[in-house]
């Protein structure tokens, strides 16, 4: 039997964040390397902002309205110097908004209180780099026959279909890390499991009355929010200027939008110590705010017409489907940290088994549901 090598809590979180990173960041070479570079630019902004602001509120604040800029900029670029910035077009994070799935990388920074520069992150970045750019090149290459957007004509018809999808990121990112971990046991002869208390059982937790209602109450907020956003936001659908309606503005006013009603919504529930334990949430609210917009604006921008009525039938449908589906998601990770009856994670989940497991889980409930709403 072999000895037992314990993952830590930071490497769990910088594997997380590099995982979720490739999925939506690797549909073609360009696509890949212009992340990475916002990536990078995102990241020293977020480090230095550690470093010389303790408010954690304000360095949240910062983290959204960093990528939102980011976006924003990358707009403008392509708008007025005619330089287009390749952006991924995975529609569950519209434009800036996937440098959002770095928060469980930056949450661990904030609490550990690091500079962000020792081994771990650097490691978590290269294995970023180095696994991302092979996905993107098989990705572009097998599923789009091309490479840096170059035609190649090898594969004609017979192009691998799936590969074109956020199926086949899953699936490569899920063959990355099974081989990753299948090295890593053959290299130190160990079984690496994740240790978040090296020695200590988990126990289950018994939920609370305080905490509860705390939760319910944060998901009651995010439903005001979104209700209120997406009547404001009728006004930007029908009678913003063409020059506003890119996905860059939108995850901008999104952003800004959120901020002003997010926070009101919070300080009239009383609710500011229960959103800092999940700091997460308003930047779920963000894209929930932005994801209709896009949808409604790429719809109007094909040209389509459609009568009023019809319009606020679906606009309706479309805020509330869009805040169902993750507060599903959200309830599914409430229940998930209360362990339900188990006292610990199965030995043979922890790890990155416990990672796949949850990307499949995404894959398999989240993703025909959003594809749905996607076509509205």
């Amino acid at each position: 039997m072999q000895d037992v090598a314990y993952i830590t809590k930071k490497q769990f979180y910088i594997m997380v964040s590099v995982a979720l990173m490739m999925l939506c960041t690797t549909g073609s070479l360009k696509i890949f390397l212009s992340s990475v570079v916002q990536f990078v630019l995102f990241y020293l902004i977020n480090i230095a902002t550690v470093h010389f602001i303790k408010n954690r509120r304000i360095c949240w604040g910062v983290f959204a309205l960093g990528a939102a800029v980011i976006g924003e900029i990358a707009t403008l670029l392509a708008q007025f110097c005619a330089l287009p910035v390749p952006m991924p077009a995975f529609f569950l994070l519209p434009e800036s908004t996937f440098l959002f799935l770095s928060a469980p990388l930056f949450y661990y920074l904030l609490l550990e209180g690091e500079s962000g520069t020792d081994s771990g992150y650097l490691q978590g970045g290269a294995f970023y780099l180095v696994n991302g750019l092979v996905i993107a090149m098989i990705r572009e290459v097998l599923g789009f026959d091309s490479f840096f957007g170059i035609k190649l004509g090898i594969f004609k018809t017979h192009n691998v279909q799936i590969l074109s999808h956020s199926s086949g990121a899953t699936l490569l990112v899920i063959v990355s890390l099974l081989f990753l971990l299948v090295l890593k046991r053959n290299e130190t002869e160990k079984n690496w499991v994740l240790g978040w208390n090296r020695n200590e059982t988990k126990k289950y937790q018994a939920p609370t009355i305080k905490g509860e209602k705390g939760f319910f109450l944060l998901i009651l907020c995010m439903l005001v929010t979104d209700v209120i956003c997406g009547g404001i936001s009728i006004g930007y659908v029908l009678y913003a200027p063409e020059i506003l309606r890119q996905p860059g503005h939108v995850v901008l006013y999104a952003t800004l939008l959120t901020f002003a009603l997010f926070t009101l919504a919070i300080r009239v529930f009383n609710l500011e110590d229960v959103i800092d334990e999940s700091p997460f949430l308003p930047l779920i609210t963000i894209v929930k705010v932005a994801l209709p917009l896009v949808f409604y604006l790429r719809r109007f921008s094909t040209g389509s017409e459609m009568a009023v009525s019809t319009f606020f039938v679906w606009w309706v449908a479309l805020v509330v489907g869009v805040w169902f589906s993750f507060t599903i998601v959200l309830f599914y990770l409430h229940v998930l940290d209360r362990r339900l009856m188990f006292s610990k994670i199965p030995r043979c989940l922890q790890g990155i088994p416990f990672i796949v497991l949850h990307i499949l889980l995404a894959q398999m409930i989240l993703m025909p549901l959003l594809d749905v709403i996607s076509n509205v």
